[in-house]
């Protein structure tokens, strides 16, 4: 197994230590907290995140904090916010935080991501990315033919709102996505997958940097089977540590430590000389044999 797929699934199945997490910033008024009104703002959907993990800093400073506590924490927090009344991109910031698995959100989440499946603009293209990580993530994918992930993920790499929704934050497990499939069965995705350079630009969100490395893992395999790509997947590579870096200092513990991780691993041996020689300098012709 590779480093890259081995990442993927820690990185899903251990959330960073109660030490680790970034503190948000203070409560608003209690007139601020209530339920805000149909429909939803982005501000009222960040606050109940930030806000769940400020209050759960806080009760782990006086000790171990018990399931029960995180559970009465989400439900009080959960209920300011009219869940059916949420968009998919909101949806997404919501599964990004322990609130989503402590209430098993997801059947609520799956209802109300449904109508907005068939749009082209950035809401559906956030819905067509939650709605299939949801799906992968409950295993629903595990048996499904190759062909039939394939086209799975190639509609959410090819959403023509997927440029905003990735922009805007209502993507954050975009790249996770690319765990649907094998190496060896990339081939047919090989353009698209390298069309998403186009997503390294410096406004690309902080909290997706850390992924970057699982996107780099099957273009660094189709090169292997294309080495006509060599020259495209070393920018990308240069890309995506350049982004990784920019983005260290601003980064919550936890997340920070998973770019320093990412930051490894595309500086190692096995990112910069994948099974294809490297082409020698333009003035330094190559070595006799």
């Amino acid at each position: 197994m590779s480093p890259f797929l081995l990442l993927a699934l820690v990185s899903l199945a251990a959330p960073p230590a109660q030490s680790e997490r970034q503190q948000p910033p203070p409560a608003p008024p209690s007139s601020q907290a209530s339920a805000p009104a149909a429909p939803v703002r982005d501000a009222a959907v960040d606050w109940v995140v930030a806000e769940f993990d400020r209050r759960e800093s806080l009760l782990a400073r006086r000790g171990v904090v018990l399931q029960r506590e995180r559970e009465d924490l989400a439900r009080q927090l959960a209920a300011t916010l009219p869940l059916r009344a949420l968009t998919p991109g909101q949806w997404a910031k919501l599964h990004d935080s322990p609130i989503f698995p402590l209430l098993d959100l997801r059947e609520q989440a799956l209802d109300a991501l449904g109508p907005f499946l068939t749009r082209d603009d950035a809401q559906g293209a956030a819905a067509v990315v939650l709605h299939l990580f949801l799906r992968a993530e409950a295993g629903e994918l595990a048996g499904a033919p190759a062909a039939e992930r394939v086209d799975l993920l190639r509609r959410a790499l090819t959403h023509p709102g997927l440029d905003e929704a990735v922009r805007k934050g209502w993507a954050p497990r975009l790249f996770l996505l690319l765990g649907l499939i094998a190496p060896r069965e990339a081939p047919p995705l090989a353009d698209t997958l390298f069309s998403l350079e186009r997503l390294l630009t410096d406004d690309l969100p902080l909290t997706m940097r850390p992924d970057l490395h699982l996107l780099y893992q099957p273009l660094r395999e189709l090169t292997v089977l294309d080495p006509a790509r060599a020259e495209a997947l070393e920018r990308i590579r240069l890309r995506m540590l350049h982004l990784l870096r920019e983005a260290m200092d601003a980064l919550p513990p936890g997340k920070r430590w998973e770019a320093a991780r990412a930051t490894t691993l595309l500086e190692s041996d096995w990112a910069k000389h994948a099974a294809f020689p490297a082409p020698p300098a333009a003035d330094q012709p190559p070595e006799d044999r």
